[in-house]
């Protein structure tokens, strides 16, 4: 095949490629601007995306939108988003997110949401400034500016303003301005302004302004005298805490 030094049309910074009867024709997807190249991706309606991977960006009707990764960022709209991952950012919606993992962000809404793992933050309804990272944290469910660390952390949980650290933490939670650390910390639980510390804290929970600390893992002694022969003493770095068998209650080692 010889070419001659002219090549048809007036398009600018565009390379040459086969089309599907064989024939050469100009792809203006590339754009060199003499310092760096950049491939625009699939947006209906803007070139100031960027995709790469089978189905990525394509019915993206926004701009400023990165997708990487089969199907990432397919169908979804609002700006200034990035997509990376399997099915991540698809049929998304909402500004300025960041889905980063097999279908993280899928199908979720609400602006500067920030989600990592594998189908973190998918399928949440709304709410925008929520932070997700672990798998299905944050997966569906609704309410803003919640913050989730461990696998299933705020799994199907609504409310705002909720803060979980733990596999499986606040899962179920319908409350608000909530704070859980532990293993299934404040699951089910429906309160409001609860502080849950342990392994199952406040599971089930229906009482608000309350402080939870579990019990599964704490020492049991009946009696201070049990507890101050066994736990070392209280000091500047702080004191032990154990679960008193004579009445049932969660003290500090005398």
């Amino acid at each position: 095949v010889s070419i001659g030094d002219a090549v048809g049309g007036s398009t600018i910074n565009t390379v040459l490629f086969s089309d599907g009867s064989g024939n050469l024709a100009n792809n203006s997807k590339f754009l060199f601007n003499g310092a760096s190249l950049n491939y625009t991706g699939q947006s209906t309606v803007s070139q100031s995306c960027t995709s790469f991977g089978l189905n990525a960006g394509i019915g993206n009707s926004s701009n400023e939108v990165v997708s990487i990764g089969n199907g990432a960022g397919q169908s979804s709209s609002g700006v200034r988003k990035t997509s990376i991952g399997y099915s991540a950012g698809k049929s998304s919606s909402g500004t300025e997110g960041t889905y980063l993992g097999n279908s993280a962000g899928e199908s979720s809404g609400g602006n500067r949401n920030q989600y990592i793992g594998y189908r973190c933050g998918m399928n949440r309804s709304s709410g925008g400034a929520n932070n997700g990272m672990g798998d299905y944290s944050l997966f569906a469910g609704s309410g803003t500016q919640n913050s989730a660390l461990g696998s299933s952390s705020q799994n199907s949980s609504t409310g705002s303003f909720n803060s979980s650290v733990g596999s499986g933490t606040m899962t179920f939670n319908s409350g608000s301005n909530n704070s859980a650390i532990g293993y299934r910390a404040c699951n089910g639980n429906t309160g409001s302004n609860v502080l849950a510390l342990g392994d199952s804290a406040g599971w089930g929970n229906s009482q608000s302004n309350r402080t939870i600390i579990g019990q599964s893992h704490l020492p049991q002694f009946a009696g201070e005298a049990a507890a101050a022969s066994t736990l070392p003493a209280a000091s500047a770095n702080g004191v032990y805490l154990y679960w008193d068998t004579t009445d049932n209650t969660i003290k500090a080692r005398p």
